[in-house]
């Protein structure tokens, strides 16, 4: 637990131990002031009150007691000295109080702050409008002041509020509204920020206009219980020449309820701290880093966990809208107010967990420009029960993930989450490949690329995990692997692309590749090792083997009840197939040396170029398979490898390559619609 002990020094000179504020007048509502010598009393009968002061200091040795009808009385206090306030001492109100200095407040660090709400603020506002309670008050001002905390303030009510406004705002004290999660905590920079309210509750704060080079840091503590806090060094249309530092503990974290909400929105944002909205008994609240510059530093710590689901974290966006399929993938991600930068250094943690029973949480880490993640994200399932999360890294142009990343998806009770890789262009180097690999143990991961992705011919993808897992590789442009992709005997490898190439040297193994382009080239080696389920299957318009195609599996082949295929199902060794066709139609046979039984395979039509020439598929080299099965489907079709078999499928074949087979294999095949096709094997 942090515990608050003030700060080391004050940084202020303090104001004498007795001093009492000076100078003060009545100009709006009913009040009276009373001061004794080292205390002072304002007793307000109206609802509203605005008085003004020459001066406003309050020694270590005095307090200030503001006595109001209810907690919903609001006393506005306009300093019009040339001195900033100064506050050692003790300020209590069971309303809400409103301190406007443009030289600046410094409450410092034996200040004891205890109120129903409270704004301490360098810009105006017009008391005609705060005394006839409109709901929502806009302040203005564009001075030098700063509003500083090193004591200790804290809201006293379930509505309570605590608001810190001006050009540069800090706080190395203890900020603290925790009696509801109704409470508000926002520090704000600005030259024009708008409160609105819903009676005696801060509802919500708008900063219309940026203040250059404007300044928000916390050192130490700002804390609700389930509430919201908010903190924006800029107008959210001009992130322009902003700062906010954390190096402190910013908490929305609930106890006895769901965790609240933190939202952090400035030109350069640097999180070096803790930034928690976990909850001990609900869900996990929401976490929003907004900026242009972004970065998670080495150490911090940015959680929404919740005892049951865990919450959203984003970081470089505001919002992330999506379409969720039934498999639990996602399409139409789109995403709001993108960061330029973000960067998620090693030993960062954020953390969407699940602590109990319920599913992990969202974290997604957007840029325009370019995103490094070196740190460790978690979207752990409950566990008692629940699924894993989902993750998201994601830049419109250039994604690093570094070799020290950990990505956690992992779900004890429940079904792993996913891991989405989404830049523009990408180039998977072996840091990052070992990054994917271990998620790979327990998670699905796609990477969807709106370019070229190109694996390095040192990157190994590689996992021994029985969970029967998923690598996605989606491009619009080409997916081309020099690598070695080995997702074992229960992996999946899924590749969606304009054009796929596989490239010589190149090897890739897994349960089961499926590969849809308009272009197949494979000139490594594919294999699969799925036993009786897995399998290869290719669809596209021109499909060219250069490098062994081989399903290795071995049990039972029993054909599926959607197979092309009758007849036998025990063809065994030196197999020849021969094939003839007339038109679009093809018809293929096949016999064997041995005395097992025949099969004869009956193609479906395969798919078609419209208004183009139709390509070709072209084998040079040995095709080897334990049972093969052609999974021909349309253009608008999803190839499908099943039964641990090798379907080809394209609009044009021409193959002349030699196939062996093993025991227990059905045919080895190609189905095409052109005006001819030689297959032959020996």
């Amino acid at each position: 637990m942090l515990e608050w002990c003030g700060a080391s020094a004050a940084s202020f000179a303090a104001p004498p131990v007795n001093a009492l504020p000076s100078g003060g007048k009545v100009v709006a509502g009913n009040a009276s002031i009373q001061q004794s010598a080292v205390a002072m009393t304002i007793n307000q009968s109206s609802q509203r009150a605005v008085i003004t002061w020459n001066s406003f200091d309050v020694g270590s040795g005095a307090s200030v007691n503001f006595r109001q009808p209810n907690a919903g009385a609001s006393t506005l206090n306009q300093i019009n000295g040339t001195t900033k306030s100064m506050i050692n001492g003790a300020v209590n109100a069971n309303g809400q109080v409103v301190f406007v200095n443009n030289n600046g407040v410094v409450f410092g660090t034996g200040a004891e702050v205890n109120v129903g709400g409270l704004v301490a603020t360098t810009m105006n506002v017009d008391s005609r409008r705060f005394m006839a309670g409109d709901s929502t008050l806009t302040f203005t001002g564009s001075g030098n002041g700063e509003v500083v905390n090193e004591g200790r303030i804290v809201g006293n009510n379930p509505d309570a509020y605590i608001a810190l406004m001006a050009p540069s705002v800090k706080n190395t004290g203890v900020i603290s509204a925790t009696m509801s999660e109704r409470n508000t905590i926002a520090l704000v920079a600005g030259e024009k920020v708008s409160l609105t309210f819903s009676g005696s509750h801060l509802v919500s704060v708008s900063v219309d206009a940026s203040v250059v080079n404007a300044l928000i840091s916390n050192k130490l503590l700002i804390q609700t219980n389930g509430g919201q806090v908010l903190i924006a060094a800029n107008a959210a249309q001009e992130l322009i020449g902003s700062t906010i530092n954390n190096s402190g503990h910013i908490s929305a974290s609930g106890i006895q309820r769901n965790g609240g909400k933190i939202s952090l929105t400035g030109d350069s944002i640097k999180q070096a701290g803790i930034v928690s909205a976990d909850s001990s008994s609900g869900n996990g609240g929401s976490i929003t880093l907004r900026g242009n510059a972004i970065e998670l530093s080495t150490n911090s710590t940015t959680t929404a966990k919740g005892s049951t689901n865990g919450g959203i974290i984003n970081v470089g966006t505001t919002k992330v809208t999506f379409t969720e399929n039934a498999d639990r993938t996602r399409t139409n991600v789109r995403a709001e107010n993108l960061a330029k930068t973000v960067t998620v250094a090693e030993g960062a943690l954020v953390d969407v967990t699940s602590t109990e029973k319920g599913n992990g949480g969202d974290i997604n880490i957007w840029s325009s420009e370019k995103t490094v993640v070196s740190g460790i994200l978690k979207a752990r399932g409950g566990r008692l029960g629940g699924d894993g999360g989902f993750v998201e890294t994601r830049s419109s142009k250039n994604l690093e993930i570094l070799k020290s990343a950990v990505v956690d998806v992992t779900a004890s009770a429940g079904r792993s989450g996913s891991w989405l890789l989404d830049p523009e262009d990408m180039v998977v180097t072996a840091s990052t490949a070992a990054v994917v690999s271990s998620a790979l143990q327990t998670a699905n991961v796609t990477i969807e690329v709106k370019g070229d992705l190109k694996i390095d011919a040192d990157a190994i993808f590689t996992t021994t995990s029985t969970a029967g897992t998923t690598l996605t590789l989606n491009a619009t442009g080409t997916v081309a692997s020099n690598g070695t992709i080995n997702l074992g005997q229960n992996g999946a490898l899924v590749i969606n692309a304009a054009t796929v190439n596989l490239a010589s040297g190149s090897s890739t193994i897994a349960k089961e590749v499926i590969v849809t382009a308009q272009t197949i080239s494979v000139g490594g080696s594919v294999s699969t090792t799925g036993g009786n389920t897995g399998g290869v299957a290719m669809l596209a318009n021109g499909i060219v083997l250069a490098g062994p195609v081989n399903s290795s599996g071995s049990g039972s082949n029993n054909a599926p009840s959607n197979a092309p295929l009758s007849g036998g199902t025990n063809t065994t060794t030196n197999t020849r197939t021969t094939s003839s066709s007339s038109g679009s139609t093809t018809t293929t046979t096949t016999t064997s040396t041995t005395s097992t039984t025949s099969s004869t395979l009956s193609p479906t039509a395969a798919p078609t170029s419209s208004g183009s020439s139709a390509p070709s598929v072209s084998a040079t080299s040995a095709t080897s398979a334990s049972a093969a099965l052609v999974a021909a489907r349309t253009h608008e079709g999803v190839a499908a490898a099943v039964n641990d078999s090798i379907g080809l499928a394209a609009a044009n074949i021409a193959a002349n390559q030699t196939a062996t087979s093993s025991a227990n294999t059905r045919v080895v095949s190609v189905t095409a619609n052109s005006p001819s096709l030689s297959l032959n094997t020996a």
